[in-house]
């Protein structure tokens, strides 16, 4: 009989690790059956409306209960409670000074996280599951942490940020049978906030066989963005958040426009709720460096690997640790030149040498504008670079090892509480 797992709590359709969570069930093998918890009824539709017909007999997304379980109402919070935190980097300007003393911690717990815990519980009591896996993390969702351990049900979670733990929540990340971090840099983050090296595994994050091949109509998009095929197109894919760096990119592609002025550069992503005046501000920005129509900014687009198909030379600007950027991944996997900012996990997909893909220091608009330069000067060796990153992609990052590691680690998760109860 195959084991039966629980995915909780999915934030978003168009989040990272959904699409890593989609692409798993995609190569899935038929010994474990999938429950999908959400955090909203409409990212669980579009979820659903993504999985293949072969794929329904051994997924199933749970719809029960997402109010009073979760603590979410379409209209606000619930009386249950609310998320813990924002998933906010503490070296963030914008992160929430909400929670900073013990005894606020401490009363946050017992009136909002415990009764949504024992919540939980109930639901997961009533639910015949072999182990629960948390895929965005324990951090922000202690609840679930806690639930897991009042049902009995071992217990894991995925590691795909850097975040600071605050002294409760570590007392907390004991609580997990082990980790899956998508990154070494990520795992060694928390080893140092307290987690033991040999619970945690790293499994980086893959790309499935259709994802290494350009789709079929993104020769349209340049036409579509107003650029001739013979001009060069860079672009920036990621959401109009501060942290993913668009300041520096724009800087750079001013620099790069005065020795390449038939470039053309993109930044294709929506506004985020958090930031919403974000937009206006990179706008004014390329104006006032000269830009003009040479800057275009195309906004959400779905499916976005259409626009990544496009690129001449792809950029990652972030001005924070990225455990893996999904837009450079799929970039490299289509042989696509690319410039990545050297933090968090992006050497161990993008390469040290310079052969596969080019890192650049976080900040340093004039690093990444030389990059960028030499990448349109020399397009032979950008596409020698593009061509060795896609046999990089292919033949480390597929999906398929992805999927293996994953599997074979639930495996020896629940082996371990066989045997003993922990």
């Amino acid at each position: 009989m195959p084991k039966r797992i629980l995915h909780t709590e999915v934030a978003a359709v168009h989040a990272g690790s959904t699409m890593v969570l989609l692409n798993h069930l995609k190569l899935c093998s038929d010994k474990w059956e999938h429950s999908i918890l959400f955090r909203h009824a409409g990212p669980r539709k579009d979820f659903g409306d993504q999985l293949l017909p072969e794929m329904l007999q051994r997924v199933k997304l749970m719809e029960e209960l997402e109010e009073e379980v979760l603590g979410r109402k379409e209209s606000g919070m619930s009386k249950i409670g609310k998320p813990l935190l924002d998933a906010k980097h503490e070296d963030s300007p914008k992160s929430s000074g909400r929670l900073r003393t013990l005894a606020g911690l401490a009363k946050y717990y017992i009136t909002t996280v415990l009764p949504e815990a024992k919540h939980k519980a109930e639901w997961l009591k009533a639910h015949p599951f072999d182990l629960v896996q948390l895929s965005n993390g324990p951090l922000g969702n202690t609840q679930g942490v806690i639930a897991a351990g009042i049902a009995g049900y071992p217990l894991t979670a995925r590691l795909q940020s850097f975040m600071q733990v605050n002294p409760l929540e570590k007392l907390f990340l004991k609580r997990p049978l082990g980790y899956i971090a998508v990154a070494d840099s990520i795992k060694y983050h928390y080893v140092a906030q307290g987690i033991p090296e040999s619970r945690i595994l790293t499994v980086h994050e893959g790309l499935t066989e259709d994802e290494f091949e350009k789709p079929q109509d993104y020769s349209s998009v340049k036409s579509e963005l107003g650029v001739s095929d013979d001009q060069p197109l860079v672009g920036l894919v990621g959401r109009l958040v501060w942290w993913k760096g668009h300041d520096y990119f724009i800087e750079a592609c001013a620099d790069v426009s005065a020795n390449h002025p038939n470039a053309r550069f993109v930044i294709v992503g929506g506004p985020d709720p958090t930031e919403p005046d974000y937009e206006n501000h990179l706008r004014r920005k390329a104006i006032e460096l000269g830009l003009g129509d040479r800057m275009i900014f195309a906004g959400f687009k779905s499916p976005v690997k259409r626009y990544t198909g496009a690129l001449d030379v792809a950029v990652l600007a972030s001005c924070l640790p990225e455990p893996g950027g999904r837009s450079i991944l799929e970039a490299m996997a289509m042989g696509i030149p690319s410039i990545s900012t050297d933090a968090g996990g992006m050497p161990e997909y993008v390469g040290r040498d310079g052969t596969t893909g080019l890192l650049v220091p976080i900040q340093d608009s004039c690093a990444m504008a030389q990059a960028i330069d030499g990448l349109l000067s020399d397009r032979g060796a950008a596409e020698e670079m593009g061509r060795l990153a896609k046999d990089r992609m292919y033949s480390q990052f597929h999906m398929r090892q992805t999927v293996a590691g994953i599997e074979q680690f639930w495996e020896e998760m629940l082996l371990r509480f066989s045997r003993n109860g922990r």
